[in-house]
């Protein structure tokens, strides 16, 4: 009788630790979850930040703030199957028009809303087309580095 008892007391403490790690293991599981949860909420956060900053509107005011000019006459680049490389079109300066920074206002309140504005503009000026750093039209020497645009387009236009 006495061996009946003490099984009997091993079972209900074996059960006792079981249910216990049971319960562990489920509060364990319910913190990784809420930390697997935020983890996706940040990245979905970071991935609309990028892609927002890569939208045609803000990569051209980002390019303006630089000093970049849209290039009304652009040349391409077409790297050719067998390695050679041929300009398509006639490279040429870009002219801006002069930029005048207009200056501020003084006011109790300053708003951030005029850069979203003028970014709008410059959408018209977005070609969507890859384009490489800048580079001179050759036997042309512009003024200013940074005056002509020369998109490369692997494979040739489509």
């Amino acid at each position: 009788m006495l061996l009946v008892l003490g099984l009997l007391a091993a079972g209900l403490c074996a059960l006792l630790v079981l249910n216990t790690a049971a319960a562990a293991a489920e509060v364990r599981q319910r913190s990784l979850s809420s930390a697997n949860a935020d983890s996706q909420d940040l990245a979905q956060q970071l991935q609309l930040e990028v892609a927002n900053k890569q939208a045609p509107a803000a990569l051209a005011s980002q390019a303006r703030a630089l000093g970049l000019v849209p290039d009304s006459n652009p040349a391409f680049l077409v790297v050719r199957a067998d390695g050679s490389v041929v300009v398509m079109g006639s490279p040429a300066p870009a002219s801006a028009a002069p930029v005048t920074t207009p200056v501020p206002k003084p006011t109790p309140k300053a708003t951030a809303t005029s850069t979203a504005t003028t970014s709008s503009a410059a959408t018209s000026t977005a070609t969507g087309k890859p384009t490489s750093t800048p580079v001179p039209a050759p036997g042309s020497t512009p003024t200013d580095p940074r005056s002509v645009v020369v998109s490369v387009l692997p494979g040739g236009p489509r």
